[in-house]
């Protein structure tokens, strides 16, 4: 527990123009990854709590991006993102019990249909 907080607190830290710039390199990074393993279908999170923000790889039009939800057996399940959705504007569809945004409940994906898991 007391990494986790001494972890978040470093998380948090980055801000401003050191945030974008690190923010801009993970999600490059990821992508050359994805490419370089023929990854498309992949599990991603909405950025909460000074997490790096997925948006800009989740928007990649040969990407299909999925997203957690908690389901009522307190179980992670994943649905597609609809192409719509955006996580920066909380709209990729309602927040769960921790304030994160989660998809709308759709065909949930079984995790061997993913290939690549982002956490």
């Amino acid at each position: 527990m007391q990494l986790r907080r001494q972890l978040r607190s470093q998380r948090r830290s980055f801000t401003g123009l050191l945030r974008q710039q690190a923010t801009a390199r993970i999600n490059r990074h990821i992508r050359a990854w994805f490419r370089q393993n023929h990854i498309q279908r992949f599990a991603g999170f909405c950025a909460f709590d000074g997490e790096p923000d997925l948006s800009w790889l989740m928007s990649q039009t040969n990407l299909r991006p999925h997203l957690p939800r908690v389901g009522r057996d307190n179980k992670m399940h994943f649905h597609p993102l609809a192409a719509q959705a955006h996580c920066h504007t909380k709209k990729p569809g309602i927040a769960n019990r921790y304030g994160i945004a989660e998809p709308v409940k759709t065909v949930q994906v079984r995790l061997n249909q993913i290939q690549a898991l982002l956490v």
